[in-house]
């Protein structure tokens, strides 16, 4: 029977020991000796030889729980010895006493354990840790540590300070986390975890936007492994990181834009580039032609001459409008406000248009709130609007251009100014020609990129009501086919002083 105590003793490392409290007298079983590093027997166990084996760090503490044990009649604590050959062992001594009939402790029995393995397994492990936590606190990670079966969580510090918290502020629980994710992120985020702790998954880091105490989100990359499993497989432990990538997620969405901003860039030049080519190219063919015309000596000088700076002029007026397409979508055309008179525009541009309507045979005719006036009463009503002078010669050019060329021979054109609103002008210009179809009336007013591009008058419309917006004013469209069409324009008047 002592045989086979013994054998089961040194399998578990656990040695058995007795002290006497009446007469001192001890007693250590083989494992005893062994743990300590000595044969069995080669000492007499007594309170000299256990001290000098133990830890000269550890003495007073040991002392001092042996005095307390043979007082309140147990004993649990752990030390460490030095062994003769110099090693250092950890020691687990348990005991509890036995009493006479009186109550009073007469023997204490006990066990003393080396755990040395676990203790130095036990060492690494939380050195380990706290070369991992560290590790997080240096880069400024946050750290959470989940109990998967309570669903307890210790989250460090930082993990609270990054979404606002003080420590300690949230409850210790899985639904800290839970609760806190973005609706729209909470799905994903659910099924990704579930997935890695099933095992279909062999590492889980995860993107997700977590709300901060304030209300606001921050993007979080997060972390994690399982650190511990049960003999099923089952994850009972899983530790992590949460890194804040708000900033970095802010970059990336900023270059997005950028890259996004550039390849439209890009693409207007390339569009920029071929309505260019398709606006010019009749105009540069027409200066071709008509110049071998007159290399050839064909036809009359005057007639190819006459053709050639027509076709130049046109050439021209399209590169200018194309250019200032191109400084108006960069927000750098130049405009310079002031103080026009209505009137003197208007005179201005009838003087270019006028010849053309003629020659067409059609009236035009000038209006104010409805009523035909003269171009004297017109003058009479002093309109003074807030607007650069050149640019609103330039749009009123344009649509008063197009009213000649696109009316029915021997119709009218009507210049009506209404001033019935106290803030601003509406200039109309009705013309009584074939009319625009609805479906074609909205493309007049955007950049034509198809073949039809060339079937229109250039990018006039375009720019003329990207000019009137920048100063201020609306530019629209009322037609009806086989009646006519009327364009008009909406300026904010000069205010009155005095």
């Amino acid at each position: 029977m002592d045989k086979h105590n013994s054998d089961i003793e040194a399998l578990a490392h656990i040695g058995r020991w007795q002290t006497n409290l009446s007469t001192g007298e001890r007693f250590w079983s083989d494992e005893i000796y062994r743990i300590i590093g000595l044969e069995p027997d080669c000492i007499m166990p007594s309170v000299d030889s256990f001290y000098d084996i133990v830890h000269p760090d550890d003495i007073e503490r040991v002392q001092k729980n042996a005095e307390w044990a043979e007082q309140v009649g147990h004993k649990d604590i752990i030390y460490r010895i030095l062994r003769p050959d110099g090693t250092i062992r950890h020691l687990h001594d348990q005991a509890k006493a036995d009493t006479d009939s009186q109550g009073r402790l007469i023997m204490l029995s006990g066990t003393v354990q080396d755990i040395t393995d676990r203790v130095e397994i036990e060492n690494r492990l939380r050195e380990s840790e706290e070369r991992f936590t560290f590790a997080a606190t240096s880069a400024g990670d946050g750290i959470w540590d989940w109990n998967i079966n309570t669903g307890h969580v210790d989250f460090s510090r930082l993990f609270e300070k990054m979404l606002g918290y003080g420590k300690g502020e949230l409850p210790p629980h899985i639904d800290s986390w839970l609760n806190n994710i973005h609706p729209d992120d909470f799905a994903r985020t659910r099924r990704y975890m579930r997935n890695y702790l099933r095992g279909d998954l062999t590492e889980y880091s995860a993107e997700l936007r977590m709300r901060c105490k304030d209300g606001s989100y921050k993007w979080i990359l997060c972390r994690g492994t399982v650190t511990s499993r049960d003999t099923n497989g089952e994850a009972l432990r899983m530790t992590g990181l949460h890194s804040d990538i708000t900033e970095q997620k802010n970059i990336k969405r900023e270059l997005a834009l950028a890259r996004e901003q550039a390849e439209n860039a890009h693409q207007a030049r390339i569009e920029f580039l071929n309505r260019l080519s398709r606006q010019i190219s009749p105009s540069i063919n027409s200066i071709r032609a008509f110049g071998q015309h007159l290399k050839a000596g064909e036809g009359s000088r005057q007639e190819n001459a006459e053709a050639i700076v027509k076709a130049g002029t046109h050439l021209l007026e399209l590169v200018d409008e194309m250019l200032d397409q191109v400084r108006i979508e960069a927000g750098q055309i130049d405009l310079s406000p002031e103080p026009t008179l209505l009137s003197n525009v208007i005179a201005e541009t009838l003087q270019a248009v006028t010849p053309l309507a003629r020659r067409r045979g059609i009236e035009i005719i000038l209006a104010h709130n409805g009523r035909d006036v003269t171009f004297e009463q017109l003058v009479n009503k002093h309109h003074i609007l807030c607007a650069d002078q050149i640019r609103l010669g330039q749009v009123l050019y344009n649509l008063l251009d197009n009213a000649v060329k696109y009316n029915r021979e021997n119709g009218e054109l009507i210049i009506n100014c209404d001033d019935s609103k106290s803030n601003l002008i509406r200039i109309s210009i009705s013309d009584t020609g074939p009319g625009i179809p609805p479906e074609r009336q909205e493309l007049l007013f955007k950049p034509r990129t198809g073949p039809s591009a060339t079937e229109d008058a250039g990018m006039g419309l375009v720019i003329a009501k990207n000019l009137i917006e920048l100063m201020g004013g609306a530019l629209g469209l009322n037609s009806q086919p086989d009646v006519g069409s009327c364009f008009w324009i909406d300026l904010p008047v000069k205010p009155k002083t005095g």
